[in-house]
């Protein structure tokens, strides 16, 4: 997934993202961090904001650095 946002392809890593999670692979804080950095890179923080929902809503508590992102994020915006 981080390799598609290095070439600013946000949708490709959210197609990776569905096929393993279908798969049952469980995401931890450091995928989902991956995912909100990368979205907000490729400029869809309104998407990476619901990716955050997500993570809360599976019991996946926000670190220092999914504060760090999300803030960069909206103050960039």
């Amino acid at each position: 997934m981080e390799g598609c946002f290095v070439v600013r392809d946000g949708n490709s890593a959210t197609v990776i993202w569905g096929y393993m999670y279908k798969k049952g692979w469980q995401p931890d804080v450091i995928s989902y961090n991956i995912m909100l950095s990368g979205l907000c890179m490729c400029g869809r923080v309104g998407h990476a904001i619901e990716f955050f929902d997500d993570a809360r809503s599976h019991g996946i508590a926000p670190t220092v650095v999914t504060w760090d992102i999300l803030v960069r994020a909206v103050v960039n915006c």
